[in-house]
């Protein structure tokens, strides 16, 4: 009996010790689950690191949440190092391209206004697909005021699934 429990408790670990290891994508310790903000996105997600662009010191994240054949968008953006946000709003789309050559705009994700010191994170449905957004061929762009057309401070490409 006692040869069965420690056979049936080991058995117990491996398994959880396979699905812990299924949980990390290309080796890196991030779970499968993701979460931004104060929520915690869906399985089957996708989040991206924007990048500092034009030297704006801005920097961010975006969650891409399937949603039936729309995709629910998840942005936070984080004020300079030593940087302040007070004051600041920031339009944010998803484009074609890349960063360093943006397309056109295929979504707005709309306005990102400091409350206080920090930004709010932004919470945008658009009627894309996930699986289209993750072409290769689609960023996340956050622009240095709320025209369209205004420098872009913080990208970072959509891709791979």
């Amino acid at each position: 009996m006692r040869t069965s429990l420690l056979v049936t408790g080991l058995a117990l670990v491996a398994g959880l010790g396979a699905c812990h290891s299924s949980s990390y994508e290309n080796g890196s310790p991030s779970p499968a689950y993701k979460s931004s903000g104060d929520s915690v996105a869906a399985a089957g997600s996708h989040r991206v690191q924007l990048e500092s662009e034009n030297n704006s010191g801005i920097t961010g994240t975006a969650t891409l949440i399937p949603a039936g054949s729309d995709t629910r968008v998840q942005l936070t953006l984080m004020p300079p190092a030593g940087g302040s946000a007070t004051g600041r709003s920031h339009v944010a789309h998803i484009h074609t391209g890349s960063c360093s050559a943006p397309g056109p705009i295929v979504a707005p994700l709309g306005t990102i206004s400091a409350t206080g010191e920090t930004y709010p994170t932004l919470t945008h449905t658009v009627n894309i697909p996930m699986a289209t957004l993750m072409d290769g061929q689609h960023i996340v762009a956050a622009h240095a005021t709320e025209a369209e057309t205004s420098a872009t401070i913080a990208c970072a490409p959509i891709s791979g699934m």
